[in-house]
């Protein structure tokens, strides 16, 4: 191979874009040259068709400067290819002799990726100041007891106009005298890492003079390499939720977002998580990576997670708020109840960009409502569902059975002499019956089943599902024997016997009150018959409560 074919190879072969002009006219492009431009081999090719005229205008250096050589500096152009697409090169170039006349060759790096990149850095802070700025908190960074940082939330609160009436200036200028010598001390105590209230409230002046009630939580963090305090200042006259959004970052602003005690997300327009912030993590013990995309669902109670899905899928499609209460796995293993809430928000060009979230523990609450809810449908003695809740069941039980053509069996008892055990052991013993009695017959029941308290020492079983009457009757005759082994009350061995009223669905009553009403008498003829038993209702039989009550009292 000879030296000129050498030289040929180097040139096609080179990963720079390699071309030589003379008066305007490009006389060589190499392989990474053509493809650059768009342009095919042995083409007439003039420089200012791929210059775009944005670029003529914008620069004092147009084409003649590169075609006569003035551009011998790296310089950094648009350049447009044929096919319409922009890039940005870097190019440089050195005077050559062509053919044996002069002309110019000139080396080009394309640039694209790196301006693309720095054009996203630049939209990507902007859009963190904007949060920043219109946060409805307002958030200052002090370093000492100086203001180095606020913002226009921060202003508004105590009454002024513009940073620079505030930055530079202590952090006493805002507080009330009353109060000055505690936020000074917490001030310090914060600055030497002694423990300070996470959250407290002082009294403010306003620039005019005017007092106002704030709350503050501050924490300390590093700025630059130097340590400062990011404060919170609400406004505790108008408070409201936090809903502005909260986006990752690499600077200034993310540490803003990572600092803030509530637990903060945010959701693409993919439902595809792509930020929390710290309290969510510590609160979960997961890291960031194992969060992201869909593994933040993962910590999800799985009875929760389908329909938290569903609400998902149909507020991203419909691009409206929305809040949902559901178990999470805390990093202690222990589910919390979560409240979660979604606020739309939109990028800069107005579209909708997704979901900013904040999620709060209201396991508290959650607990207090299930104990009304519990307090409201179950005897608060032995803890069986009350008359209430026995009702709603066997209007469900009598509506699957109708369906199914099954039959359901309501057993209706109550303890034979009771009122005895009351009057020789007292009412605690008497209570304390009542609740074995209960655990007894829940244990000798299927997981269907209803055992319930209607009051005294009255006790209905509901058995859903069966198909005969003698179904019923072999569980009334366990729940006899069951009954009739001793009962170790206060530390005595108590033995007592019960009757038993038996009715069947649809045989003997078609609702809640009539079958209850048959098991009743039923019950009745068991008491008349002396107790100690178990019958079946039989229409001929007994006139109901009336007549139980006076065969009690007699």
């Amino acid at each position: 191979m000879g030296r000129m074919d050498r030289y040929r190879t180097i040139v096609e072969q080179i990963p720079e874009a390699l071309f030589v002009l003379r008066e305007n006219r490009i006389l060589f492009l190499n392989p990474k040259a053509r493809q650059l431009l768009g342009v095919q081999e042995n083409q007439e090719i003039i420089l200012e068709e791929f210059i775009e005229a944005e670029e003529k205008s914008a620069r004092s250096d147009g084409p003649e400067d590169l075609q006569t050589g003035k551009l011998h500096e790296a310089c950094t152009v648009r350049l447009l290819g044929r096919q319409g697409q922009v890039h940005w090169v870097r190019m440089q170039g050195a005077p050559i002799t062509w053919e044996g006349d002069s002309a110019l060759l000139y080396c080009i790096t394309d640039m694209t990726r790196e301006r693309l990149l720095e054009e996203d850095l630049r939209a990507s802070e902007e859009r963190y100041r904007t949060a920043i700025e219109h946060a409805n908190d307002g958030v200052a960074m002090v370093r000492g007891d100086l203001h180095i940082y606020v913002n226009q939330r921060f202003l508004d609160i105590f009454g002024y106009e513009r940073p620079e009436e505030v930055i530079g200036r202590p952090v006493s200028m805002m507080v009330h005298p009353e109060d000055r010598q505690k936020v000074t001390e917490f001030n310090l105590r914060r600055q030497r890492g002694e423990p300070v209230p996470s959250r407290y409230e002082f009294k403010g002046i306003r620039e005019n003079g005017a007092p106002i009630y704030v709350e503050v939580s501050a924490t300390r963090t590093s700025y630059r390499g130097e340590p400062v305090s990011l404060v919170y200042v609400r406004d505790v006259t108008e408070r409201k939720w936090m809903e502005e959004a909260l986006q990752r970052s690499r600077d200034f602003y993310l540490t803003l977002f990572e600092e803030f005690p509530t637990m903060i997300w945010r959701l693409g327009v993919d439902g595809q998580c792509d930020y929390l912030n710290r309290a969510w993590l510590d609160f979960t013990g997961r890291t960031l990576k194992e969060e992201k995309g869909e593994g933040w669902l993962q910590v999800i109670h799985p009875e929760d997670l389908e329909g938290f899905r569903e609400l998902l899928e149909q507020s991203l499609s419909k691009q409206e708020p929305f809040s949902a209460e559901l178990r999470v796995r805390r990093r202690d293993g222990l589910w919390r109840w979560i409240l979660k809430i979604g606020r739309p928000f939109h990028g800069l060009d107005g579209e909708f960009a997704g979901y900013i979230g904040a999620s709060f523990d209201i396991t508290e609450r959650k607990e207090q409502e299930e104990e009304l809810r519990v307090s409201a449908t179950h005897d608060p003695l032995t803890a069986l569902p009350n008359r209430r809740l026995l009702e709603d069941r066997l209007k469900v039980a009598l509506a699957q059975a109708s369906r199914k053509n099954l039959r359901v069996g309501v057993i209706l008892m109550d303890l034979d002499n009771f009122k005895q055990v009351n009057d020789k052991m007292g009412h605690l013993a008497g209570d304390e019956l009542l609740v074995e009695l209960g655990r007894r017959l829940c244990a000798l029941v299927r997981g269907g089943d209803t055992v319930a308290r209607l009051g005294g020492d009255e006790l209905v079983v509901v058995l859903p599902e069966i198909n005969h009457p003698r179904d019923a009757q072999k569980v009334a005759k366990r729940v006899l024997e069951a009954i009739r082994k001793p009962f170790l009350i206060s530390g005595e061995e108590l033995s007592i016997s019960s009757s038993l009223g038996t009715a069947i669905f649809p045989d003997h009553g078609g609702s809640p009150e009539v079958l209850l009403q048959r098991a009743d008498q039923a019950l009745y003829q068991a008491k008349a018959n002396g107790g100690n038993r178990a019958l079946l209702f039989n229409p001929s039989s007994g006139v109901g409560r009336l007549a139980r009550s006076l065969a009690e009292r007699n």
